[in-house]
């Protein structure tokens, strides 16, 4: 249970920086109240701080709570007023590991429904697969572990 350092990159498409003229804030917005042990951590989102396309921000371990508890990162654009006028929100949950780190390191989990297509046992847990390389006269093996079905 630590709070630790999550690097990562933004920009558009392209890899482009965001000009300063749009005033970009990258937040991670805990999904919910959670807790470890005797602490109750807060869902109040957690600023990070942009230095061209580099970003670095302090979250929370997630992976030993023993709620679902994940990020979700939203860009927000400003006038040069100051008035918020657009938001970009990543749907796919961001989970910290122990140490933290870069964020292309991070492990990526499927969405519900996705279908993945590899070579060998899926790299998450908690998923449903099909072992097509190891068919038998019977068929194909299943796999289901209990938390996915």
């Amino acid at each position: 249970m630590a709070a630790v350092t999550v690097t990562g990159s933004l920009g558009f498409f392209g890899r482009e920086a965001i000009p300063s003229s749009r005033a970009p804030e990258l937040w991670f917005r805990p999904s919910e109240v959670a807790s470890k042990g005797a602490f109750l951590f807060a869902s109040e989102p957690r600023k990070a701080t942009l230095t061209g396309t580099s970003w670095t921000v302090t979250l929370e371990e997630t992976y030993d709570f023993p709620e679902d508890v994940h990020y979700l990162p939203e860009i927000h654009y400003f006038s040069a007023g100051g008035n918020l006028t657009h938001v970009d929100e990543l749907r796919r949950k961001i989970r910290v590991p122990a140490g933290g780190g870069s964020i292309s390191n991070f492990p990526t989990e499927p969405q519900p429904g996705a279908i993945i297509v590899d070579a060998g046992p899926p790299k998450v847990t908690g998923v449903v697969y099909i072992d097509w390389a190891n068919v038998t006269s019977d068929g194909v093996l299943v796999y289901a572990p209990e938390s996915s079905v």
